[in-house]
């Protein structure tokens, strides 16, 4: 018993640690700043080796749920989604990743989040429909089509809407 108290003090940040703490709920003011963030990201966040997130898999869902933590993590909001083959709730508060150092956390819960989502679940969960006239940075862009007689869905999300009305997207 002495054992464990002494390895509690001296590992306290994999003591019943969350992913990050969250200080912060999402509004309006953080979803504008969300808008203004993406236009200066690094489309190659995933494979610029320096990059904390190097080597993570994404598609085309994962990476716009990648960007969403990722600001979130940085601003210390709750992130929160729903894991759509259970429907139970997925948060940043998770105690799944207690084993981990601090450091070690982010990236974990990216990939569990990465392996119980999807473009429907975005579609879903995390969307809404706007009129296209309306579309502005950070919003998503989901598409399907059939091809070969299959669906097909895609995702990216806007980083910013060029003058002739064309967007640049990230995936």
């Amino acid at each position: 018993m002495k054992l464990f108290f002494i390895m509690i003090l001296l590992h306290p940040s994999i003591c019943l640690a969350q992913v990050w703490n969250s200080k912060n709920k999402w509004n309006q003011s953080y979803e504008n700043e969300f808008r203004i963030w993406v236009q200066s990201i690094d489309k190659d966040i995933v494979i610029t080796p320096e990059s904390p997130y190097f080597g993570l898999g994404v598609d085309c869902a994962d990476m716009v749920y990648l960007l969403k933590i990722i600001f979130a993590h940085k601003n210390n909001l709750e992130y929160i989604t729903i894991d759509p083959r259970t429907n139970k709730k997925i948060s940043n508060n998770t105690k799944k990743f207690n084993n981990l150092e601090k450091k070690d956390r982010l990236k974990a819960f990216l990939n569990y989040i990465f392996k119980r989502t999807s473009t429907v679940s975005l579609r879903d969960l995390h969307s809404y429909p706007i009129k296209i006239k309306e579309i502005k940075a950070g919003d998503i862009f989901h598409f399907e089509k059939i091809k070969n007689g299959n669906k097909v869905r895609h995702v990216v999300l806007i980083l910013k809407v060029l003058e002739n009305g064309n967007f640049d997207y990230i995936y």
